[in-house]
């Protein structure tokens, strides 16, 4: 009976909050063209979206144009979808920052040897994601409008699925040395996550850094240079990314009022 009763209590939270997002990612699709979403697409649309990135990042006038893959996002999904970018992508990353953080509590849990039913892993996940969007201070600079949601919203979907990715591979391949493709893929993937903007890229310089002392110090069995390699990977892209921020243009032209770049 209570078994019966905890897995309805279970489903309803999950309805609940899955009515919730749904509802979210449907006010998505009325997001359109404020602002410096003009600027951004004149941009991506007069050059290719690589040239408009190195142009933008070379005149280091706007005070962001250290941020290098944001503007790439920009015109990556404005060649595919067009002007309709505009309402495709909220509703996509909300979907993808559900999914994400599903499969980051089932990773989780896996690797820590705990078992329980999958719709636990749901009601985490759903949990998460609806906290974390009833909590944000301002919904639709962070989820809708697309220039600010670039920079601060999607950085954290793709950092989702790199945890999850890192938490799947430790988990099943514990001891075996990553191929040198993953070791590209994980240093790209993120030097590009880094790229969006500067809360994301400290969270991996800082948490890789602990990670690498962590293993350096505490972990002596046969996982220690498979977890070396692969947090040395992801430190490696984040100083890296960290690197070409600070060496921008932009990075002289803050205002007197502004913290330096290092601050």
């Amino acid at each position: 009976m209570k078994k019966n009763f905890f897995s309805v209590a279970v489903l309803l939270y999950i309805a609940g909050a899955f009515v919730f997002l749904a509802a979210i990612a449907y006010l998505g699709t009325f997001t359109r063209y404020m602002a410096d979403d003009y600027c951004e697409t004149y941009n991506t649309q007069t050059y290719l979206p690589l040239r408009a990135v190195i142009n933008r990042y070379e005149d280091g006038a706007w005070r962001a144009a250290n941020r290098y893959s944001n503007l790439l996002f920009v015109g990556v999904v404005e060649s595919l979808a067009g002007w309709k970018n505009l309402e495709i992508v909220p509703v996509t990353l909300i979907i993808l920052w559900i999914v994400g953080l599903f499969y980051l509590a089932r990773q989780a849990r896996k690797l820590a040897g705990i078992e329980w039913h999958i719709l636990v892993d749901l009601f985490l996940g759903a949990m998460l994601a609806f906290l974390s969007i009833l909590q944000a201070p301002n919904r639709y600079q962070t989820f809708y409008w697309r220039s600010s949601m670039a920079t601060h919203f999607v950085p954290l979907v793709f950092l989702n699925f790199l945890v999850v990715f890192l938490l799947y591979r430790m988990r099943t391949k514990r001891e075996r040395l990553p191929s040198l493709w993953t070791i590209l893929a994980l240093f790209f993937v993120t030097f590009m996550i880094g790229g969006f903007s500067e809360p994301p890229l400290t969270v991996m310089v800082v948490g890789s850094g602990l990670g690498l002392a962590f293993i350096w110090f505490y972990v002596k069995n046969n996982m220690r240079r498979p977890l070396l390699v692969l947090t040395s990977c992801i430190f490696a892209g984040a100083v890296s990314a960290l690197i070409v921020m600070a060496v921008s243009p932009a990075a002289t032209n803050l205002g007197e009022t502004s913290p330096s770049f290092w601050e």
